[in-house]
């Protein structure tokens, strides 16, 4: 069996044209589709809670300015945080909040 590895962000060009080269063979397009598939990052449902924590987040607050207003410890706010960052492939707090703008859950 062959493996190739692209990066995740060519995915969906050579999915089209795999699609394209693929008539004819069979059980292989199968496997390199669901590869394509299972490399391409998906958006995951935030909670309502984290809604609010990314928001505050935005707005420039600090971990513990957060858990103070919600009434739950600092260590909960970055719990929250990270989780964000980890169901998103995020990386870093910068990109989170880009997140958050992009996707109209902060304003600038």
């Amino acid at each position: 069996m062959l493996f190739v590895r692209f990066p995740v962000a060519s995915a969906p060009r050579l999915h089209r044209r795999f699609h394209h080269l693929s008539e004819g063979l069979g059980r292989w397009s199968v496997l390199v589709e669901t590869q394509l598939e299972l490399e391409r990052p998906r958006r995951k449902v935030l909670t309502p809670r984290q809604r609010e924590i990314l928001q505050l987040l935005a707005e420039g607050r600090s971990a513990k300015e957060i858990a103070n207003d919600l009434a739950i410890s600092a260590r909960t706010v970055e719990f929250h945080k990270y989780q964000m960052m980890e169901m998103n492939g995020l990386r870093s707090s910068a990109e989170l909040i880009h997140f958050a703008i992009k996707h109209g859950i902060a304003t600038i």
